[in-house]
């Protein structure tokens, strides 16, 4: 099959940009991905970043020069599509630029647009206009669906990408387990994994015989293994959740 199509991401996504753009860029039918952001990422295979130049300050002035810069990307090279990742500001950029050529918009929906942007009274009814107003729309559970589905988005145009686990990688042993709790997700304030910590040390406070582990990695990183040290000082460190990534 060949490759063809050259796509416009409207993105921030931080670590999870890889993960997330990787598989875009390598599907066989896309010959290329532009990705529209603030600044630079790791590199990803037939992937090229565009990102407006520094100057100015504020989420206004940086929302206008990437809605600047993405028009005259479009102008110079006519991409097939724009997909964003998020509503607010991601999905509004994309949409803007892509309706001005007359081209289909991809948004992805993950759940912070739903359970808490859309939940401001004041940005409710925008963020559901914008939904709407895309040709196709993923979301990663059936919750999300329902959501959407009874906001008015069109059955024929949601998907439903769940973030599975790979059941060949990860399966149980049979062996006694090792660790009585866990956090697995990415360190991020979004994951609140500091809450999780502060209540894995009241279950230490109750049950001082628990085990726990974290899995994971991200911009808490830091502040999480600071806290672990912290608390290490009044707790026996074999019982304290170690770190774990990959």
């Amino acid at each position: 099959m060949s490759r063809e199509l050259r796509l416009l991401a409207v993105v921030r996504l931080d670590e999870l940009l890889v993960p997330y753009l990787a598989p875009l860029a390598s599907h066989p039918e896309v010959a290329e991905v532009v990705i529209l952001r603030h600044a630079p990422g790791p590199p990803i295979p037939r992937a090229a970043y565009l990102c407006p130049p520094s100057a100015g300050t504020g989420p206004w002035n940086l929302v206008a020069r990437r809605l600047r810069l993405g028009t005259r990307a479009w102008q110079a090279q006519r991409f097939d599509g724009a997909a964003a990742f998020t509503w607010a500001p991601h999905g509004w950029i994309a949409r803007r630029i892509a309706r001005r050529f007359g081209a289909p918009v991809h948004l992805a929906i993950p759940g912070t647009d739903l359970f808490t942007h859309a939940r401001r009274w004041w940005l409710r009814p925008w963020i559901l206009r914008g939904i709407r107003s895309c040709d196709t729309v993923s979301v990663t559970g059936s919750e999300h669906e329902e959501m959407l589905l009874r906001a008015g988005v069109s059955r024929d145009r949601l998907f439903v990408l769940p973030k599975g686990i790979d059941a060949d990688r990860f399966r149980p042993t049979g062996e006694p387990p090792r660790w009585d709790v866990a956090f697995v997700g990415r360190l991020h304030d979004q994951k609140r994994p500091m809450l999780w910590l502060e209540s894995f040390a009241r279950l230490l406070r109750e049950r001082p015989g628990s085990r726990g582990v974290v899995v994971g990695d991200g911009p808490l990183r830091a502040r999480t293994e600071g806290e672990a040290r912290r608390m290490r000082s009044w707790s026996d460190p074999s019982r304290f959740p170690r770190r774990a990534s990959g």
